[in-house]
């Protein structure tokens, strides 16, 4: 698509096709529009200029309401072009500028809507890390990602021999296949060196910047069950 720009003779274009609505060939005159969250007529709105491809010459063109004689008018969706002689062809392609109401304005207070598509708020997970039953004995490890979050909560539950530990890593190249590359750092989340068959929770509230954590749990026969839950916050 050629350039298309947001002024044109003095006229703010606040929509265009084909991004905000869709404009087709009708006659050598006159195009159609369809799409637009408003009806082109020119009692809504102000057909600014019409950008056309010239399907016979394969070149962009560009007609300007008010300009070199040319006028541009709108009913009914119906866009019509006088002054330009017969500029429109089947298989011409058309990006048309309309002014209407600016984007994000709202009339009734007449106010600049703004709307935060990432609010703190929003910017949280609550996640069941783990939830197994009757697991063989071994080592197994869960990691999950850490970053862009600071805050949260941990929640676990364990019984029937179950050991669980906590891993913290900015290390690209550690992951959940052993311990390489991990520092232990569950005393500093639980008070504890290990957690044995028990249960608790404790509040991330202190800022922990690092890129990843990992779960590990150790079971000592095949009668057991672990449950973890991790909430995080920005």
């Amino acid at each position: 698509m050629s350039y298309f720009p947001e002024i044109i003779n003095g006229l703010h274009i606040t929509h265009n096709s084909p991004q905000d609505g869709g404009c087709v060939y009708t006659t050598n005159v006159t195009i159609t529009a369809s799409g637009f969250p408003f009806e082109v007529d020119d009692s809504v709105c102000l057909v600014v200029s019409i950008l056309y491809k010239d399907s016979a010459t394969n070149t962009w063109k560009l007609l300007s309401n008010g300009m070199n004689g040319v006028s541009i008018t709108a009913s009914s969706n119906v866009i019509t072009v006088a002054g330009a002689g017969t500029p429109f062809a089947s298989g011409d392609s058309y990006v048309v500028g309309l002014q209407y109401q600016n984007k994000g304005y709202d009339k009734v207070p007449q106010a600049i809507r703004s709307w935060n598509t990432q609010p703190n708020w929003a910017h949280k997970t609550t996640l069941p890390l783990i939830d197994e039953s009757n697991e063989a004995a071994g080592t197994y490890r869960k990691m999950f990602s850490w970053q862009t979050y600071k805050n949260g909560s941990f929640q676990w539950s364990l019984s029937g021999g179950v050991t669980m530990t906590v891993w913290g890593s900015n290390n690209p190249a550690a992951d959940d296949s052993s311990d390489t590359g991990w520092e232990d750092i569950t005393t500093f989340l639980t008070g504890n060196p290990t957690e044995v068959d028990n249960s608790g929770m404790v509040f991330l509230d202190s800022n922990i910047a690092c890129d990843k954590l990992m779960v590990k749990r150790v079971t000592s026969d095949n009668t057991n069950a672990s449950d973890v839950f991790l909430h995080k916050a920005y």
